[in-house]
């Protein structure tokens, strides 16, 4: 038959096999014929030689083309009948029954190379399973293929004798090559021959085949490993070794020719050594094998056997046990071995016992039952055994231990009393298990561990019962592990015959977990307390699989726990992160999770140590909260530390997450975004996290360092125990067996179980054992060698952190540390956490010459780093460790520093640890972009510099490093202290104007460097274009740049996002690929395309290219937390977030378009205000990409494109308005302007009206009136023709806005402005019915009625009104006089002047009480429409009421409006001084007030009573016949108000009463000293008062007046101690219904209530300054203070918080402890200072000395006392990062109490008046009884306007009072002149309080200062600040607080101060403070700056400092 016939059957016969119109039996018939013609034609091809074996030869008469032809016509016909059916139907025709293996097998010895190629893909062909399914029939197949071929491998390699050498030697080569690819494809392409595939090529190596050598084997195994699921030729000869071993030593080889090379071997002893278990089994039946084993691993005998003896046995106990063949060979090789041990003195039986764990491992491991529905699984290496054989083993072994006389009931009894024997059996089976590649191996280690589990289960209850604890989570936690594996090769599996394996084992594991749970429930329920949480969130994923066997087994379980046992694990779900509740429900149908953000953010904090938990859940449920959560709430827990450390962990955490919680975190980042993000962290406290909080509440309880040390380290151990890897559990298990058996665990031993629970339940599995001997630590010399710390040059990070950590240990002479390097072996984490540790150990324990040296390398690893500027990953993170060190160091007490000069140690000599310059650490944290590190470490530096001892140091510029680091932490406060804003170099001034957004002079400077030569000037101008926010232009410059691939990757980039943002889709290329090369705004730019366009980009993987890029950005930036770098990355994540966003938009329903726009509203609403320009680009990127949506809006129905344009419209208007708001119109106007451009259509009057603003912020004042009053002319057509509530809003708001711009410009007159605008603004507000408009409506009429309103009044109290007065009195008398004379000119023109008098008066006198009138009814509207401008309001309001309270119509307006127009807690804030006025008269007021308080004290009880009380029980400790009279009428309308709230609720008056009576008595009880109880104090009494709040509890008012959640008060402790002070107040605590403490400090004698006031005014003071975009993260720390009667209160205590001079050591009872003695022991005590000072002034006053010379002594005074406070910072906060948080945050405080203080003139600032917060570093100011200029009256007046003494300067740093101190100051000093006037207002109603007394007799003030003998002399008064020089004595009040308090006391018992003068005081104070806020200095007006620089020089004038009182201690 010729060719072209074979041609035409290779093509009859795949369409004939796959023809679908054919029948299955038409097809077979036609098959069967192709097949009988085709074997005629094979059988043409062989000649029979052999009629036995029926073996073929080949015919040599056909041709090559021939022979291939047929050959393929065989292998279609194999590929065509994979179920033989032709086969069989051909049989039946003929008598030749054709074998297609056989024949294809006879076609390898062809001669032609071609045709054995085409045989061997025949071959490969019938290895593959038919129909993609393995069957046993294939099974068969393919071991028939392998016995087959390994028998014919001569036949297949034979050389035709009669050829030529030529031809001999090619036809060599090409025999080798078939059988190498034959071998190769059986490799490929069976599971079952592989391992045998694998041996025939290793036994191919013998001498008699000089054609295949180890290197071409090697290019064999690399061909074939790609199709295997090995990774490497190592991994898949070492799967093989135990079967190609026992092949290589059957068949006589010698182990030195073994191909050790295949496993990257080059050495025997070390191969063999490694792979000893595996020959040493094999070698000891061979006497000549096993010779040879020991000469080459250098063992004897008895090492051998006593270390591989469980493998050994492995190949001898089963033959014993079961009888088998070699049950005699068996026997002797057994008593072989015994006798090998006996020899070397060991018996077999003991050693037996010790390595039971090992021997029952391997049984375990040995175990195999072919299984029928796997005919695919290969055959493992040998040996194996059944399981029934293994269990006869296990049998047999038993009773060998019985014999011997070892008692127990089974083997696993047995090893129970063997210490850690069972949990190290365990994690040897657990590790094995984990080590499986393939799906089969898996399989056969699943099945194998699942039978040790089973085992496991029954002695769990008995001689396992000390173990249930650490078994138990270890099984669980391992089956979970096999769990995640799985399901994860489930998902990625490209072998959908491997599946149904998959499941089966996943579903085995899941019924192991199920089996185990309820054997645990029926015998220790308890235990699996720590399990279940982990078990449900592994679980409910499985639960929800698309594959149904695993979601049945998965529901099963938890259906087992959650319903079958719910009654005992129900309570856990307290503790447990949210759940699915569809999934959850089907268990529990009650089960719902109600946890709020903040609740949600706290778990996910206190999960944050734990890296190898997944915690996606906890993220989604953020996430889903953080939509529906409202912006205000969102803001309001963004001001606590929380959210701060949630963000800080999100970003620290991205590296070592999972992928499923990676993607959750971006998503919460990007759903935040960048500005909330940013102002997060840069507001955040920085206080420790909780985990910190808690682990150091955990060590401080155990003694030293070392123990602290013990237990961090030890924690970390056991906490691995349940880790992912089951190779890291297996060694921390043996690492605690070892410890725990040596000395040194036994300390370690006792503090762990001190710990309770869990911890000890695991330790006292481990408790028994033999002694472990640790070995002795080795010589420093392999620490000390520069190769290994520098190894990084030529490695991994992981291998040189792994290297030094293992020189490190063991050189370490403690034990425990050099236990711990088995574990640094395989956990990299670990060794981070550890080396610093062991240095520490190292240098503690070590000589001087081992510091120097170790400094020596340290210096030189840094240099060449630095110097190098490598930058790659490994050299990055080696720096970054190599700090950790240094900076682990600086925490530790060093006792050895300096030890012959110094004589005391501090927290100053923990820095040199090590003698490296900081100036180069400086730098290297600088390399590292550590920048907090990088200042701590520049300032140590210049410190450094400055100490007296310290050896000379090599010159630093250390401004250069302040400036670079500043400037990237967007510092621009401490830049300008470093003099960023003086210096004249490029560099400086760029930084300067970028900083503070001055982009115009940036521009020009960048213009003046492309003047001169710079290296790259096209990047320069780019980078000028885009910082100055010129996009157009630079979109312009951009396009001239030709071709892509030519420029830069930052212009690159730059050009994609141009594009991307302005919409041009067709000017740039796009990739068809992704790589890593593609940058963030490429992927931006194709993903836009491909939604705009519909372009085949996928957006999917575009998105998550970008999440990636985002990520690896966040690793870069994982040490600064608040930098350009994150702002930058945070924004690619807002992006991110939002094209997601887009693209499930484009693809959404109609409603699911509306859902996105209420959440992006949501998330926009959640934003916090633009804080610079960088937000402000990201911001107006983020607008750019939602305008695509407008391209999109076309593709859905109309309501859905209606919602997504007109989000568009509210958003670009949204975020022109907040740009605004922050003072970057230029942004502004950049939004509108393109939203313009691009969308013409979409243009509106809203964006006009925005635009007119936008105009009006640039100072274009013409052209925004121009805007606004078309866009008027327009809007009221519009509202005309529509009258639609938008047309109508939009309309109102027009008139309001042009209202304002009239007022401003003065183009009109009040009335113009009121009737025409302001006032129809509030008509078409409140047609349009719309809250938000009504109020500001009304807040407009209101505010302009009440500026009216105030002009008006200051005018009619002026000398001109008074003159016109006095005028029309002159002209009346004159008209009277000329009565008579009836008509004159004279007397004409005098009537017509006093008309026209008396017509301006009236209208002047109408003009007051119109607007007097509209102001306060507006300002009610205001209120009751909006809460936005409340504290303004409400206080104009009882302002007004209050100064007009006389007036008839204001009376009438008031009992009108109040309470009934308004809610009754807007009125909270002033509740103190409304009811202040209460007294028992029956008029207006009263009733108006009486009635007002009534209700608020009903619907806000915990905010009133306490109040009412304070007043009921005002003399409740005062001597009566002190009583004033209004103090009686007060109380008692207080006492008829709290009955009428009692019929209410009587009950919450009855606790309330009794709990205030006991405080007082406790208060004033002198007799108790540290306890309280029944018989000397109620309060101990009081239990459980339901209906009472914790009085020192934070509780804002609510609208909704429900207060049920509120902490009542449960109990108060019977502890207590006395605080300092004559009223000797009580600490005490009370215990809240939520389980806080809330510490309490009760006083007595001592009136508060001044106290009560100040922080009322902080409060108010703190939201003035929240308001204010500059100032918003700035806040005044407050407490509450709750008065109980005129002379007794309630403070919250402070926690956290010591005294600043506590800390000092300012007197002699601190002095010791403090840090003056500690810091400078050879300075002068303070109290001695303190009686130098006093003689000082003492001759200064007797004119001993003149001003200067007085003056100079003082400042020689100060010289002995240095000032030190810079090292309470060092000490406290130890982390760069928190050290740079505290001390930004104590400049802020101190700058804050600062200039508030001043305005308020608080003064009596000693240094006891001042407390540290110990957790923020902030200052808290307590005291306040002295204040508005009080204090200036005294004998030794307070002349500094506030304490800046030198130690609170230099707590500041280096830049002292330049830095962000003084801009500091100059933004609070400029918000509170900004808002002046509500500042005034508040003023005017909290100072003229009738309760407060404001001035103090002359007797009471001259016994202020006790020690005051003599007064100052004539001009001392010039030291007195100009401004307060001629205030009155009467402001005067104390300088010290023991004197303030006597004076107090005194004040509250008399009636010295006059009702008459009080207002006219309150008013002189008042006048004070408007002069301040005025600027008023030196009788001129001074700027903000020069205002605050002239205070700071006040107030650190050594001549103002040198005559303060001395109790002062200014020289402090």
């Amino acid at each position: 038959m010729g060719k072209s016939c074979l041609q035409l059957i290779n093509k009859l016969i795949p369409q004939i096999s796959l023809s679908t119109s054919l029948s299955a039996q038409e097809r077979d018939d036609l098959g069967s014929k192709l097949f009988m013609i085709v074997n005629g034609l094979v059988l043409q091809l062989y000649e029979k030689t052999d009629e036995e074996d029926g073996s073929y030869t080949l015919f040599p008469l056909f041709g090559v083309e021939y022979r291939l032809t047929v050959i393929e016509c065989l292998t279609q016909l194999i590929q065509a009948d994979r179920t033989e059916n032709w086969r069989r139907e051909a049989g039946r025709h003929t008598a030749i029954s054709l074998d297609p293996l056989e024949y294809a097998i006879k076609t390898l010895r062809d001669r032609d190379y071609r045709v054995r190629r085409k045989a061997v893909q025949a071959i490969r062909v019938i290895l593959q399973h038919p129909d993609g399914k393995p069957s046993e029939n294939l099974r068969q197949k393919q071991e028939k293929v392998f016995d087959k071929i390994y028998k014919n491998i001569h036949s297949i390699l034979n050389i035709n004798s009669n050829a030529s050498d030529l031809e001999r030697s090619d036809e060599e080569q090409t025999c080798t090559a078939t059988l190498l690819s034959l071998f190769q494809t059986i490799i490929m392409h069976s599971t079952v021959c592989r391992r045998k595939a694998v041996c025939a090529l290793f036994l191919c190596l013998d001498e008699s085949n000089q054609h295949i050598s180890s290197s071409l084997i090697r290019k064999v195994l690399e061909g074939a490993v790609s199709q295997t699921p090995y990774n490497s030729v190592v991994e898949l000869c070492e799967s093989s070794l135990g079967y190609v071993a026992k092949e290589w030593i059957a068949l006589n080889f010698k182990l030195t020719q073994f191909p050790i090379d295949l496993f990257n071997e080059s050495d025997l002893q070390n191969f063999y050594k490694k792979n000893m278990q595996v020959f040493a089994s094999l070698a000891i039946g061979s006497d000549a094998v096993w010779a040879e084993l020991v000469q080459l691993s250098d063992l004897t005998e008895q090492e051998i056997i006593s270390g591989q003896l469980p493998s050994i046995l492995l190949n001898i106990l089963p033959q014993l046990a079961n009888s088998a063949d070699n049950y005699r060979q068996s026997k002797t090789l057994f008593e072989k071995c015994t006798n090998i041990l006996a020899a070397g003195g060991v018996q077999m039986l003991g050693l037996l016992k010790d390595k039971l764990a090992e021997i029952l491992a391997a049984l375990y491991s040995a175990v195999w039952d072919s299984p029928k529905e796997y005919p695919s699984e290969p055959e493992p290496c040998p040996p194996h055994y059944s399981s029934s054989e293994v269990s006869a083993t296990n049998t047999y072994l038993l009773k060998m231990f019985h014999k011997k006389g070892v008692t127990g009931t089974s083997l696993l009894a047995i090893l129970s009393a063997i210490p850690s024997s069972v949990s190290r059996l365990h994690f040897k089976v657990a590790h094995w298990l984990a080590s499986g590649r393939h799906v089969h191996d898996i399989r056969q280690r699943s099945n194998a561990y699942l039978r040790f589990v089973a085992a496991v289960l029954p002695e769990l209850g008995s001689t396992l019962q000390d173990h249930q604890l650490l078994l138990v989570e270890t099984i669980i936690s391992v089956n979970l592990n096999t769990l995640s594996r799985l399901t994860n090769q489930l998902q990625t599996t490209s072998s959908p015959d491997h599946n149904p394996a998959i499941v089966s084992i996943i579903c085995s594991h899941i019924k192991a977990c199920h089996a185990l749970v309820d054997h645990m429930v029926s015998l220790n329920y308890e235990v699996l307390s720590s399990v279940v949480p982990r078990l449900t969130y592994s679980l409910i994923p499985l639960s929800n699989s698309s594959e149904t066997d695993i979601s049945n087994a998965a529901h099963k379980l938890l259906s087992s726990i959650w319903t079958g046992h719910a009654d005992k694990f129900e309570g856990l779900l307290e503790v447990m992160e949210p759940l699915p509740v569809s999934t959850m429900r089907q268990h529990i149908p009650h089960y719902s999770w109600s946890a709020s953000l903040d609740k949600l953010i706290q778990m996910y904090t206190e999960a944050s140590h734990d890296l190898s938990h997944d915690r996606t859940l906890l993220l989604k449920a953020v996430n889903r909260q953080l939509v529906a959560m409202d912006s205000e709430s969102l803001k309001l827990l963004a001001s606590g530390p929380l959210l701060s450390q949630f963000v800080s962990i999100l970003i620290l955490s991205v590296k070592h997450c999972s992928a499923n919680e990676r993607s959750e975190s971006l998503k919460c980042l990007g759903r935040l975004g960048s500005s909330f993000v940013t102002n997060s962290l840069s507001a955040s406290h920085l206080q420790p996290s909780l985990v910190d909080q808690k682990l150091s509440n955990l060590t401080r309880e155990y003694g030293d360092e070392a123990d602290q040390r013990d237990f961090i380290i030890l924690s970390h151990v056991i906490h691995y125990l349940l880790h992912d890897r089951e190779e890291v559990m297996s060694v921390c298990d043996d690492l605690l067996a070892k410890l725990f058996c040596s000395k040194a665990g036994e300390s370690v031993m006792q503090s762990l179980l001190r710990v309770g629970g869990r911890t000890q339940h695991l330790v006292v599995s481990y408790q028994v054992g033999a002694k472990f001997k640790v070995p002795p630590a080795q010589s420093t010399d392999s620490l000390l060698l520069l190769d290994n710390w520098t190894s990084y040059q030529t490695s991994t990070y992981k291998e040189w952190v792994v290297l030094v950590t293992h020189h490190a240990t063991s050189t370490c002479k403690t034990d425990i540390l050099r236990l711990m390097a088995p574990l640094c072996a395989v956990k990299e984490q670990f060794c981070e956490l550890l080396l610093p540790f062991l240095i520490h150990d190292i240098l503690l324990k070590g000589d001087n010459s081992l510091r120097v040296k170790l400094s020596s390398i340290f210096t030189s690893v840094l240099t060449d780093a630095v110097s190098a500027k490598d930058e790659t990953s490994v050299c990055q993170s080696v720096v970054v460790m190599m700090l950790k060190i240094f900076q682990f160091l600086r925490t530790k007490q060093n006792n050895l520093y300096y030890t012959e000069r110094v004589k005391v140690h501090t927290a100053w000599h923990n820095n040199f640890w090590l003698n490296v310059n900081y100036s180069l650490l400086a730098k290297t944290a600088l390399f590292v972009k550590d920048y907090a590190m990088a200042a701590l470490y520049a300032e140590l530096r210049i410190y450094q510099s400055r100490e007296a001892t310290s050896p000379p140091l090599p010159p630093f510029n250390a401004q250069s490093v302040m400036i670079e680091v500043y400037g990237a932490l967007d510092d621009i406060d401490i830049l300008c202290g470093w003099g960023v804003s003086k210096l004249e170099d490029t560099k400086s001034r760029l930084t300067h104007y970028s900083q503070e957004n001055n982009w115009s002079r940036e521009l020009r400077v960048k213009e003046l460097m492309l003047s001169g030569d710079v290296d790259n000037p096209l990047s320069v101008g780019l980078e000028a274009l885009q910082s100055c926010d010129l996009p157009h232009l630079l979109d312009s410059f951009l396009r001239n740049i030709q071709t892509v691939d030519s420029i830069s990757e930052e212009t690159r980039e730059m050009r994609y996002q141009q594009a991307w943002s302005s919409m041009q889709w067709d000017k740039l290329p796009t990739v068809t690929r992704l790589s890593p090369h593609v940058g963030f705004n490429e992927c931006m730019y194709m993903a836009s395309k491909s939604l705009v366009t519909s372009t085949s980009h996928s957006t999917t993987s575009l998105i998550e290219h970008m999440k990636k890029i985002c990520e690896t950005s966040l690793v870069d930036s994982r040490r600064v937390l608040n930098g350009q770098h994150l702002i930058s990355t945070l924004a690619d994540l807002e992006l991110v977030q939002t094209l997601e966003n887009v693209v499930a938009v484009r693809g959404g329903s109609d409603e699911n378009r509306g859902l996105a726009v209420i959440g992006w509203k949501k998330l926009d609403n959640c934003q916090f205000a633009l804080c610079d320009s960088k937000t402000g680009q990201s911001s107006l990127r983020t607008q750019e990409l939602k305008q695509i949506l407008r391209s999109l809006a076309g593709s859905g129905s109309e309501g859905g494109c209606e919602t997504l344009l007109k989000y568009l419209v509210d958003s670009t208007v949204s975020l022109s308005l907040k740009a605004r708001e922050c003072n970057l119109p230029s942004t502004s106007e950049m939004v509108l302007t393109r939203f313009k451009r691009l969308y013409p259509d979409l243009w509106c009057v809203e964006c006009d009206l925005e635009s007119g603003l936008v105009y009006w912020a640039f100072g274009e004042k013409d052209r925004a009136m121009y805007v606004m009053k078309r866009c008027l002319d327009d809007l009221q057509t519009l509202s005309q023709e529509r009258k639609d509530n938008s047309s109508l809003c939009f309309y109102s708001r027009a008139l309001r806005i042009y209202g304002d711009f009239l007022t401003s410009t003065k183009l009109e007159g009040p009335d113009v402005i009121t009737d025409n605008y302001l006032l129809p603004a509030v008509k078409m507000a409140e047609r349009s019915r719309l809250a938000n408009e009504l109020e500001e409506a009304y807040h407009a009429v209101a505010e302009f009625a009440d500026n009216e309103y105030e002009r008006l009044r200051t005018y009619m109290t002026s000398s001109e009104f008074e003159s016109k007065l006095s005028i029309h009195r002159v002209q009346q008398e004159q008209m009277d006089e000329l009565k008579t004379i009836e008509s004159s000119k004279y007397r004409r023109n005098l009537r017509s002047n006093m008309e026209m008098n008396e017509k301006e008066i009236n209208a002047t006198r109408e003009a007051f009480v119109t607007n007097m009138q509209r102001a306060l009814l507006n300002h009610i509207a205001t209120m009751k429409n909006g809460s936005k401008y409340d504290l303004l309001s409400i206080f104009r309001v009882v302002a007004i009421w209050f100064d007009n309270e006389k007036r008839e119509d204001i009376r009438k307006l008031i009992k009108e409006k109040l309470p009934g127009d308004l809610p009754s807690h807007k009125f909270l804030p002033l509740m103190c001084q409304l009811t202040a006025r209460l007294s028992d008269d029956s008029s207006d007021l009263q009733t108006s007030l009486s009635q007002l308080i009534l209700v608020a004290g009903k619907e806000h009880p915990h905010h009133v009573l306490p109040i009412l009380f304070a007043l009921k029980c005002a003399a409740t400790d005062t001597s009566s016949k002190h009583v004033q009279k209004e103090v009686e009428s007060r109380a008692m309308v207080a006492k008829n108000l709290l009955k009428e709230i009692g019929q209410r609720n009587a009950q919450l008056i009855k606790e309330y009463n009794v709990l205030v009576e006991s405080l007082i008595n406790l208060a004033n009880n002198k007799d108790i000293k540290t306890k309280l109880q029944p018989s000397n104090c109620k309060l101990v009494s009081l239990l459980a008062l339901k209906h009472t709040h914790v009085l020192t509890h934070s509780l804002k008012p609510r609208a909704s007046c429900d207060y049920s959640d509120v902490p009542h008060v449960y109990k108060y402790d019977s502890q207590c101690s006395i605080a300092s002070g004559l009223s000797k107040p009580k600490i005490i605590k009370c215990v809240g219904s939520d389980g806080k403490i809330y510490k309490q400090l009760c006083k007595g004698k001592d009136d508060t209530r001044q106290d009560a006031v100040m922080q009322q005014v902080f409060s108010l003071v703190n939201e003035l300054l929240h308001s204010n975009q500059s100032s918003s993260s700035l806040t005044l720390r407050t407490y509450k203070v709750i008065p109980l009667s005129q002379r007794s209160g309630l403070l919250e205590w402070c926690e956290g918080t010591i005294p600043l001079g506590a800390w000092l050591g300012s007197t002699d009872d601190t002095y010791r402890k403090g840090a003056l003695c500690r810091y400078q022991p050879s300075g002068t005590p303070p109290q001695k200072a303190r009686q130098e000072l006093s003689v000082l002034q003492d001759k200064y006053v007797r004119g001993s000395y003149s001003r200067d010379s007085f003056v100079k002594a003082y400042n020689d005074l100060c010289r002995k006392i240095p000032p030190i406070f810079r090292h309470y910072f060092l000490e406290r906060f130890t982390e760069p990062e928190r050290w740079l948080s505290a001390r930004r945050k104590y400049s802020q405080s101190v700058a804050l109490t600062s200039m508030i203080g001043y305005v308020l003139g608080i003064g009596d600032r000693h240094t006891n008046n001042i407390l540290i917060d110990e957790n923020s570093g902030e200052l808290i100011h307590i005291d306040f009884g002295v204040a508005f200029e009080q204090g200036k009256a005294l004998p030794k007046p307070e002349i500094v306007p506030f304490r800046l003494t030198r130690n609170l300067v230099d707590g500041f740093g280096p830049t002292g009072v330049n830095g962000a101190f003084r801009r500091c100051c100059e933004k609070t000093l400029k918000v509170l002149r900004g808002s002046g006037r509500i500042i005034n207002t508040i003023l005017q109603v909290l100072i003229d309080d009738p309760i407060l007394e404001w001035t103090l007799s002359a007797e009471q003030l001259e016994r202020m200062q006790t020690d005051v003998r003599t007064p100052l002399p004539s001009g001392v008064d010039s030291f007195i600040h100009p401004s307060l020089a001629s205030q009155s004595v009467t402001l005067g009040t104390q300088a010290n607080r023991s004197a303030s308090t006597a004076a107090r006391e005194e004040t509250a018992n008399s009636n010295a101060v006059a009702d008459t003068n009080k207002h006219q005081q309150a008013a002189n104070a008042l006048l004070l403070v408007r002069n301040k806020l005025r600027g008023l200095e030196q009788n001129s007006y001074l700027s903000v700056s020069g205002q605050v620089n002239y205070l700071i020089q006040q107030a650190v004038d050594p001549a103002n400092l040198a005559v303060m009182y001395i109790g002062w201690q200014p020289y402090l």
